[in-house]
């Protein structure tokens, strides 16, 4: 059931002009919805967002990215661990 805010308002969207409504669904996407519940992360990028530290969310590692991380293996070197290179060199 529609409530009759919702009606009103798809009666004014259907006035606007094509490039208004595409402002609108712009400003609407931006919107969180109300009910959505953020995770904790969500959350922190936000705050983050808002205060302009950051200047856009970075996107959420894909399933593929994931397989990616899971499947990397070293490449092994030989000589001594780079570690003790750098320990050496401070010396």
């Amino acid at each position: 059931m529609v409530s009759a805010n919702v009606t009103r308002m798809l009666e004014q969207v259907k006035t606007l002009s094509l490039e208004e409504r595409e402002q609108l669904r712009h400003l609407m996407d931006q919107q969180p919805a109300a009910t959505a519940k953020l995770s904790r992360e969500e959350q922190l990028d936000q705050i983050l967002l808002e205060r302009g530290i950051i200047s856009q969310i970075p996107p959420r590692p894909t399933d593929s990215d994931i397989a990616r991380f899971k499947e990397w293996k070293p490449i092994p070197v030989s000589g001594q661990p780079v570690s003790q290179t750098i320990v050496e060199d401070r010396r």
